[in-house]
């Protein structure tokens, strides 16, 4: 008996086995591939585009046969004139259609009879058409005899074309058909040979599979979480009204998303030279800040992108994180906060020393801060056109209506109030001598000194033209007095250096105890006024301390017509 063979004889002779095996498999599969390639082309290259320019050719000339129709009923010159070229076009492409279909014919004897056929036939039908288009062109009607010829040459061109269609394009078409799907057939021992090749494959590649699967699993949840998170802040931010409460809810926003890291940040003042923190969350309140004071220091706003920082310690890292004083070793990133469209401030968070901040706490940030931006610039822009809407733009001042709505919630409360009314001495004067420049100067070194001698609460507007009110609540004539009194005297300090021409105020004023209405008010304080003019302007007149009232006042409201003002008591 011979000698056994080798186990390791037994494993190579398998593995060539299986390598002879692997070999002639392949070459079987890389033939029948070579030959469902070969028979495919002939299907998707010839057989296919035949059919389907036999079958738009019917359609051109359909088309084209009803588009001449339609020309010989149409009444309207300028209508048979598109019909026309519309019928013109379908015959071009009529043409050109047959022309490329003969190429890709297979061109069998009995095909060509019906090639030949048709172009007599198309012959025929073109030459009775033109007839008609001569016709109409001539805006005449065609008789009922040629519109019968065209018809019946019309019949017997698409008789044909269908007739080819039948009898050799389709036919040709299933037996490709045929032919790909016998050599598909012949293919599909060859590719289960494969098979358990392909399952050993297969394994490795659904390992990968599965890493891909959970890692992509994982960054779906992240998005699941950075979408409600940005869901839920939109929510919080659409419910605040003011500036103050975004930042209070991207403060709560922050500390409830990321507890332990120290958050700081800053925004610009309205004049965007300086820096202001605005808002630190808990962990960061006993940690030194960020110690950067204007936009341009900023690398973070000046590059309008995120700034991130492993080592706080390192010569390449942001100056002011570098040398902020009592601040450990430490990471850092610095993200820009952009309102309308404008990088204007900045949000630090501090980490560990060499650790990378993760990227989905980056990413959030980034989120919150553009919804952060946008809403606070919508904010601004609200607050900006209130303002605008009931201010004096020349002075700042509260204008009439808006002094008008303050005055009388404030007499609804109840509560004691003063009302002075105030305007400028020959102003007319002023303006005529000096220019109307001058005069808008002076307006506006006077609502000035009324915001700087006023305390907080008294409320000046500009009534009208020279003329001043203000409101002083919880007060009496006598205390508003001497709150004018300074208003005088720090005119006259203000004017000493100013470049404005000289120039003084008088003043009415009286109180609740005098009226109930606010026009009433008006009213008095206007007379009272009046009669500082009349003593020689420059002073301050209370009501009830003259002898005798003026019999009328002037007309203070476009809608109430000037009232006479009984004399008061003394």
């Amino acid at each position: 008996m011979g000698e056994r063979t080798k186990p390791h004889h037994r494993v190579l002779i398998l593995a060539i086995s299986l390598l002879a095996l692997m070999a002639a498999v392949v070459g079987i599969a890389v033939l029948n591939a070579r030959l469902v390639s070969i028979e495919f082309h002939e299907l998707t290259d010839r057989d296919v585009p035949a059919n389907e320019l036999l079958t738009r050719l019917d359609r051109e000339i359909v088309s084209a046969q009803l588009t001449l129709e339609a020309a010989a009923l149409a009444n309207e010159t300028g209508a048979r004139s598109r019909l026309l070229s519309t019928y013109g076009v379908h015959v071009e492409d009529a043409d050109r259609l047959w022309i490329d279909y003969r190429q890709l014919a297979v061109a069998a004897p009995a095909e060509v009879e019906l090639h030949d056929a048709y172009d007599d036939a198309h012959r025929y039908w073109q030459s009775t058409n033109e007839r008609i288009v001569r016709t109409i062109s001539e805006d005449s009607t065609p008789s009922a005899s040629m519109v019968t010829e065209s018809g019946s040459a019309f019949a017997s061109l698409t008789f044909l074309i269908r007739s080819i269609e039948n009898d050799f394009a389709k036919p040709q078409l299933v037996k490709s058909i045929d032919d790909v799907n016998s050599s598909t057939t012949r293919s599909l021992g060859t590719l289960v040979s494969l098979l358990i090749f392909g399952l050993i494959v297969g394994f490795f590649i659904s390992r990968a599979a599965v890493r891909s699967s959970r890692e992509r699993d994982e960054a779906t949840a992240v998005e699941t979480r950075a979408r409600r998170f940005e869901a839920s802040i939109n929510q919080a931010l659409d419910m605040a009204q003011t500036e103050d409460a975004a930042l209070e809810s991207i403060q709560g926003a922050l500390e409830a998303e990321l507890p332990e890291a120290p958050i700081e940040m800053l925004l610009a003042d309205s004049s965007r030279a300086h820096l202001q923190r605005v808002l630190e969350t808990d962990s960061a309140a006993d940690r030194p800040g960020c110690g950067v004071t204007e936009p341009s220091e900023c690398p973070a706003i000046r590059r309008g992108a995120t700034q991130i920082f492993e080592d706080s310690s390192a010569y390449f890292v942001c100056p002011h994180l570098r040398k902020r004083p009592g601040l450990e070793p430490c990471s850092a990133v610095c993200v820009p906060v952009s309102i309308a469209g404008r990088t204007t401030g900045v949000l630090h968070v501090t980490g560990d020393h060499n650790t990378q901040p993760p990227s989905e706490m980056v990413q959030t940030l980034e989120r919150l801060l553009t919804q952060a931006g946008d809403r606070v610039g919508v904010l601004r822009a609200f607050a900006q056109s209130q303002t605008q809407a009931s201010t004096d733009p020349l002075t700042g001042l509260y204008n009439r209506r808006s002094f008008e709505n303050a005055a009388n919630e404030q007499m609804k409360t109840g509560q004691s109030m003063a009302l002075a009314y105030a305007d400028l001495d020959h102003f007319k004067n002023l303006n005529d001598t000096h220019g109307h420049d001058a005069g808008d100067r002076a307006l506006r070194t006077f609502a000035q000194v009324l915001r700087d001698s006023l305390r907080d609460g008294d409320l000046p507007a500009r009534w009208g033209g020279e003329e001043f009110v203000i409101m002083f609540p919880n007060r009496s004539i006598a205390e508003a007095t001497q709150a004018l009194e300074r208003i005088r005297g720090a005119l006259g300090d203000t004017l000493k250096d100013s470049t404005v021409p000289g120039f003084s105020s008088s003043f009415g004023v009286t109180d609740t105890t005098c009226a109930s209405h606010l026009d009433e008010l008006v009213s008095q304080a206007d007379a009272a006024l009046l009669e500082a003019k009349r003593l020689g302007r420059d002073r301050i007149v209370p009501w009830g301390s003259w002898a005798t009232a003026p019999e009328t006042t002037r007309d203070i409201d476009p809608n109430h017509s000037a009232t006479a003002i009984p004399a008061p008591f003394t």
